[in-house]
Protein backbone atom coordinates (compact mmCIF):
# COMPACT_ATOMS: atom_id res chain seq x y z
CA UNK A 1 0.00 0.00 0.00
CA UNK A 2 2.78 2.47 0.88
CA UNK A 3 4.43 1.85 -2.50
CA UNK A 4 1.22 2.73 -4.29
CA UNK A 5 0.95 6.02 -2.38
CA UNK A 6 4.50 7.06 -3.29
CA UNK A 7 3.97 6.10 -6.92
CA UNK A 8 0.61 7.82 -7.40
CA UNK A 9 1.00 10.90 -5.17
CA UNK A 10 3.10 12.93 -7.64
CA UNK A 11 0.70 12.02 -10.43
CA UNK A 12 -2.31 13.15 -8.38
CA UNK A 13 -0.59 16.41 -7.44
CA UNK A 14 0.27 17.08 -11.08
CA UNK A 15 -3.23 16.27 -12.29
CA UNK A 16 -4.74 18.63 -9.72
CA UNK A 17 -2.45 21.51 -10.76
CA UNK A 18 -3.30 20.99 -14.45
CA UNK A 19 -7.00 20.76 -13.62
CA UNK A 20 -7.02 24.11 -11.80
CA UNK A 21 -5.38 26.00 -14.68
CA UNK A 22 -7.74 24.46 -17.23
CA UNK A 23 -10.89 25.04 -15.15
CA UNK A 24 -10.04 28.67 -14.41
CA UNK A 25 -9.42 29.38 -18.10
CA UNK A 26 -12.69 27.64 -18.98
CA UNK A 27 -14.45 30.08 -16.65
CA UNK A 28 -15.31 27.65 -13.89
CA UNK A 29 -14.86 29.39 -10.51
CA UNK A 30 -12.76 27.42 -8.04
CA UNK A 31 -12.20 27.94 -4.35
CA UNK A 32 -9.28 26.04 -2.89
CA UNK A 33 -8.86 24.61 0.56
CA UNK A 34 -6.06 22.55 2.02
CA UNK A 35 -8.31 19.65 2.94
CA UNK A 36 -11.38 19.92 0.76
CA UNK A 37 -12.66 16.34 0.74
CA UNK A 38 -14.49 16.87 -2.55
CA UNK A 39 -11.38 18.13 -4.34
CA UNK A 40 -10.75 14.89 -6.24
CA UNK A 41 -14.04 13.01 -5.97
CA UNK A 42 -16.87 12.90 -3.46
CA UNK A 43 -15.86 11.39 -0.12
CA UNK A 44 -12.15 11.27 -0.99
CA UNK A 45 -9.33 12.66 1.12
CA UNK A 46 -7.18 15.30 -0.54
CA UNK A 47 -4.67 15.53 2.32
CA UNK A 48 -1.89 14.16 0.05
CA UNK A 49 -2.20 17.33 -2.06
CA UNK A 50 -0.97 19.55 0.77
CA UNK A 51 2.67 19.68 -0.47
CA UNK A 52 1.65 21.75 -3.50
CA UNK A 53 -1.46 23.46 -2.18
CA UNK A 54 0.19 26.34 -0.34
CA UNK A 55 2.13 27.50 -3.38
CA UNK A 56 -0.73 26.91 -5.83
CA UNK A 57 -3.15 28.76 -3.55
CA UNK A 58 -0.86 31.77 -3.39
CA UNK A 59 0.29 31.72 -7.02
CA UNK A 60 -3.10 31.22 -8.68
CA UNK A 61 -4.99 33.75 -6.53
CA UNK A 62 -6.09 37.26 -7.38
CA UNK A 63 -5.59 36.69 -11.08
CA UNK A 64 -7.61 36.84 -14.25
CA UNK A 65 -7.39 34.10 -16.89
CA UNK A 66 -6.25 35.35 -20.31
CA UNK A 67 -6.28 32.14 -22.33
CA UNK A 68 -4.43 29.06 -23.48
CA UNK A 69 -1.76 28.49 -26.12
CA UNK A 70 0.35 25.59 -27.30
CA UNK A 71 4.08 26.21 -27.52
CA UNK A 72 6.42 24.04 -29.60
CA UNK A 73 3.64 21.53 -30.45
CA UNK A 74 3.58 19.94 -26.97
CA UNK A 75 3.79 22.62 -24.25
CA UNK A 76 0.40 23.56 -22.81
CA UNK A 77 0.54 27.14 -21.53
CA UNK A 78 -2.27 28.82 -19.57
CA UNK A 79 -1.85 32.59 -19.26
CA UNK A 80 -3.13 34.67 -16.34
CA UNK A 81 -2.98 38.35 -15.39
CA UNK A 82 -2.10 39.10 -11.77
CA UNK A 83 -2.00 42.85 -11.24
CA UNK A 84 0.73 44.17 -13.54
CA UNK A 85 2.35 40.74 -13.83
CA UNK A 86 1.48 38.02 -16.33
CA UNK A 87 2.01 34.48 -15.13
CA UNK A 88 1.74 31.11 -16.83
CA UNK A 89 1.08 27.53 -15.86
CA UNK A 90 2.95 25.25 -18.29
CA UNK A 91 3.65 21.56 -18.83
CA UNK A 92 4.88 19.28 -21.57
CA UNK A 93 2.21 16.84 -22.77
CA UNK A 94 4.93 14.50 -24.02
CA UNK A 95 6.21 13.98 -20.45
CA UNK A 96 9.84 14.45 -21.41
CA UNK A 97 12.59 17.03 -21.10
CA UNK A 98 12.29 19.97 -23.47
CA UNK A 99 13.98 23.33 -23.97
CA UNK A 100 11.90 25.93 -25.78
CA UNK A 101 11.99 29.72 -26.37
CA UNK A 102 9.63 32.00 -24.50
CA UNK A 103 9.04 35.76 -24.58
CA UNK A 104 9.34 37.52 -21.23
CA UNK A 105 7.87 41.00 -20.58
CA UNK A 106 10.11 41.48 -17.55
CA UNK A 107 12.65 39.57 -15.52
CA UNK A 108 10.85 36.70 -13.88
CA UNK A 109 11.12 33.28 -12.28
CA UNK A 110 10.45 29.68 -13.22
CA UNK A 111 8.99 27.53 -10.41
CA UNK A 112 8.34 23.83 -10.12
CA UNK A 113 4.97 22.42 -9.04
CA UNK A 114 5.89 22.79 -5.33
CA UNK A 115 6.94 26.45 -5.62
CA UNK A 116 10.69 25.87 -5.66
CA UNK A 117 12.43 28.52 -7.73
CA UNK A 118 14.25 26.77 -10.58
CA UNK A 119 15.60 29.62 -12.69
CA UNK A 120 15.69 33.36 -13.19
CA UNK A 121 14.32 34.35 -16.59
CA UNK A 122 15.60 37.53 -18.24
CA UNK A 123 13.29 39.99 -20.06
CA UNK A 124 13.07 39.44 -23.82
CA UNK A 125 13.37 36.15 -25.65
CA UNK A 126 14.83 33.47 -23.41
CA UNK A 127 14.89 29.69 -23.15
CA UNK A 128 12.95 27.62 -20.65
CA UNK A 129 13.75 24.04 -19.77
CA UNK A 130 11.23 21.61 -18.35
CA UNK A 131 12.51 18.20 -17.35
CA UNK A 132 9.25 16.27 -17.33
CA UNK A 133 5.47 16.49 -17.78
CA UNK A 134 4.90 18.18 -14.42
CA UNK A 135 3.41 21.64 -14.06
CA UNK A 136 5.79 24.59 -13.89
CA UNK A 137 4.88 28.22 -13.24
CA UNK A 138 6.40 31.30 -14.88
CA UNK A 139 6.22 34.88 -13.61
CA UNK A 140 6.74 37.74 -16.08
CA UNK A 141 5.77 36.08 -19.38
CA UNK A 142 4.81 38.46 -22.20
CA UNK A 143 1.17 37.57 -22.88
CA UNK A 144 0.87 40.16 -25.67
CA UNK A 145 3.48 38.25 -27.67
CA UNK A 146 1.16 35.23 -27.78
CA UNK A 147 -2.31 36.75 -28.29
CA UNK A 148 -2.00 36.48 -32.08
CA UNK A 149 -0.60 32.94 -31.97
CA UNK A 150 -2.80 30.61 -34.07
CA UNK A 151 -3.13 28.25 -31.10
CA UNK A 152 -4.38 30.97 -28.72
CA UNK A 153 -7.80 30.28 -27.20
CA UNK A 154 -9.14 33.15 -25.06
CA UNK A 155 -10.44 32.46 -21.57
CA UNK A 156 -14.18 32.05 -21.27
CA UNK A 157 -14.34 34.33 -18.21
CA UNK A 158 -11.71 36.50 -16.60
CA UNK A 159 -13.15 36.39 -13.07
CA UNK A 160 -13.02 32.67 -12.26
CA UNK A 161 -10.08 32.74 -9.84
CA UNK A 162 -10.64 33.27 -6.13
CA UNK A 163 -9.83 36.76 -4.92
CA UNK A 164 -8.50 37.97 -1.58
CA UNK A 165 -6.38 36.24 1.00
CA UNK A 166 -5.90 32.44 0.69
CA UNK A 167 -7.72 30.36 3.26
CA UNK A 168 -5.90 28.07 5.73
CA UNK A 169 -2.52 29.78 5.27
Amino acid sequence: EAGLVFKTLPQIINLQAKRMAALLTAGIPKHWFYNNRDLLMPHSDSTPLIPMEAFKNAFLRNLHPIGRITLEDSIDCYLFQKGELTIASIWNRKNQAKIFPIQMASDGRLYDIYGNSIATLIAGKTSVSVADGYVHYIEGIDADAYLQDPTFIPAFRSDAAPQGKPENT
